[in-house]
């Protein structure tokens, strides 16, 4: 009979479950993260709190092409970030977290997809390394724990990109603006 019971429960609640993608942007929000990413485009595609298996697509570097406030897909009144983006480099993990020694080179491969706040890690002028995106703008639609599963970390230089292959004349403009904030960083 328990058995039954818990069945019966997994049933109505499987269908229910939904991914916790952070998507859902008021148009104050997504205006601000715009302009967050018209200055800072080089982003990690990163779920902190995945496990990537081998042979899975895992975190990478991607530089944004083009950038745009729609209205979220399932919150009505709301807006969403779509992207196109170049990936600049795969990027290995250990013990889930980003190891920027086993960079890969992607080749010129393109994608295209979702802003997720907690899932694109950015520069954080404050902190000085990539965290997620909700730290960096403010976002009000989850006020729990926000705690990301991981640790920020660094960008590569440009050099290390160049040593898989990767040479980026605008990541390496932006890479060394990084230590003037003048020249990139607005208020958020």
């Amino acid at each position: 009979m328990r058995f039954l019971a818990l069945a019966l429960l997994l049933c109505l609640l499987i269908p229910n479950t939904k991914a916790d993608a952070w998507d859902d942007l008021t148009k104050e929000e997504a205006q601000k993260l715009l302009g967050y990413l018209e200055r800072n485009p080089f982003v990690f595609d990163y779920c902190d709190c995945c496990t990537y298996g081998e042979g899975e697509a895992g975190p990478r570097l991607i530089k944004l092409t083009k950038i745009e406030i729609v209205d979220c897909d399932w919150k009505e009144g709301y807006y969403s970030i779509k992207y196109e983006a170049q990936v600049l480099a795969n990027i290995g993990t250990v013990n889930n977290r980003l190891d920027l020694t086993s960079m890969e080179n992607f080749g010129e491969g393109s994608i295209e997809g979702t802003i997720y706040l907690n899932y694109t890690w950015g520069f954080n002028w404050d902190s000085k390394v990539a965290s997620p995106l909700f730290d960096i703008i403010d976002y009000a639609s989850y006020p729990g724990n926000r705690d990301a599963c991981a640790v920020a970390h660094a960008y590569p230089s440009p050099a290390a990109l160049k040593s898989i292959g990767v040479k980026d004349n605008e990541y390496k403009k932006w890479y060394k603006a990084k230590e003037n904030p003048k020249l990139v960083r607005a208020k958020f």
